[in-house]
């Protein structure tokens, strides 16, 4: 069943079109049981070392967000990302049409995906809540070349005889500045760009990987050598008081007289609207680059492999479902 899916994008139970929720549902239940042995033995289980019913519900999850996503993903290095990017775009979706939309209804509808760092995922691939090991443990699902992970992307191309129609884009603070002492630089050199590609991204912010693997970093803003994504934010929104706090982007910090970055992340979804998002305009961009680049086959896409008699983009749309 999972294999008449990698193999041409769909697949029937009971003689009828099913979905991956369907298919999702099937591992799941199968893994129950090894989930709950996992819990009685009190060991830590590495989702490196998985037993064979475990690595293929893993192989199912790397297809699902990875290779057959329906829309472009993108996978933060922060938890609280996510919050900003939504809200820039509602503010500005009149300017970005390919990645938002607004209908008649004032309901928004994004045309990106963004990555839910579930439990699940964490368990089966290693994708931490927050930090960038969680971005490294999903390059190595792309292209590692270590024994003990497997290529899946590589897998699914021989498998499928295609490649993937969205890319996934992997964001991360702009500090390369700091080398490996900062997640984007212990990246680098995980994966082990060239020169050529290191000096694109410090350019464009942004650079192809591998197929429909990409990176993505923050601008760098006035004379600043390293930016975060908050420093994008106008001064006036970083030094807003919330109950008579001040919000400080470090990770332990007085909580009687400051607020952290989830709080922040809150205030910014519920006052976008009032809020500038001129610095953010760069990263929007950047973000619709890819999508157009990758869509035109610009990274390689679509190029090396025969043509399916499948049309993929309207299974994904039937049958591809997050």
């Amino acid at each position: 069943m999972a294999h008449h899916l990698y193999k041409y994008g769909e697949f029937e139970i009971n003689d009828k079109p099913a979905t991956l929720y369907q298919l999702e549902g099937r591992f799941a239940f199968i893994n129950q049981l090894t989930w709950y042995n996992n819990k009685l033995d009190g060991e830590k289980h590495h989702f490196q070392r998985l037993c064979s019913r475990e690595r293929q519900y893993q192989k199912f999850l790397f297809y699902k967000y990875f290779f057959a996503n329906p829309k472009p993903l993108i996978v933060t290095e922060g938890k609280t990302d996510v919050a900003y990017l939504k809200s820039a775009l509602k503010k500005l979706y009149n300017e970005y049409p390919n990645l938002i939309t607004k209908n008649s209804n004032g309901k928004f509808e994004f045309k990106i995906s963004f990555l839910n760092k579930t439990k699940r995922l964490k368990h089966f691939m290693g994708i931490f809540q927050d930090g960038g090991t969680a971005l490294k443990n999903i390059y190595d699902f792309f292209d590692s070349k270590k024994s003990d992970t497997t290529n899946y992307l590589s897998f699914f191309k021989k498998t499928s005889n295609t490649l993937p129609i969205n890319p996934v884009i992997l964001m991360f603070d702009n500090e390369i500045h700091s080398g490996d002492k900062k997640p984007i630089g212990n990246f680098l050199n995980h994966a082990k760009l060239d020169e050529k590609k290191r000096e694109d991204l410090k350019h464009k912010n942004f650079v192809d990987i591998i197929d429909n693997l990409y990176l993505l970093t923050t601008p760098l803003i006035g004379d600043k050598s390293e930016c975060d994504i908050e420093d994008l934010f106008e001064d006036s929104v970083l030094s807003h008081k919330i109950d008579g706090k001040e919000f400080t982007k470090k990770d332990k910090y007085d909580v009687s007289k400051y607020y952290g970055k989830e709080i922040f992340s809150k205030y910014i979804l519920t006052n976008y609207s009032s809020i500038n998002f001129t610095n953010f305009r760069t990263i929007l961009d950047n973000i619709d680059n890819i999508i157009n680049t990758h869509r035109k086959g610009g990274a390689g896409a679509g190029h090396d492999l025969e043509e399916k008699n499948i049309d993929m983009i309207s299974a994904g749309k039937v049958l591809l479902e997050i």
